[in-house]
């Protein structure tokens, strides 16, 4: 399995994470969401959200375990 990165300061980070999703014609594109909510989402959006709405390739969406202490 490859797994490629790459790295965009020309855009925003939705369409920089489509964009190359389609440039390299992905099997899936995985990202990690550190689960913001409410006002906070409201306000600034979310980048998981934003893929996973304009993605025509499988997305896969991961959380950070919970720490219990």
């Amino acid at each position: 399995m490859a797994v490629t990165t790459h790295v965009s300061m020309e855009e925003a980070a939705p369409q920089a994470i489509l964009a190359q999703a389609d440039t390299l014609r992905a099997d899936l594109v995985v990202l990690a969401s550190h689960g913001a909510g409410g006002f906070e989402r409201l306000v600034i959006g979310s980048v998981a959200d934003k893929v996973i709405r304009g993605s025509v390739h499988p997305t896969l969406v991961v959380r950070p375990p919970r720490h219990v202490f």
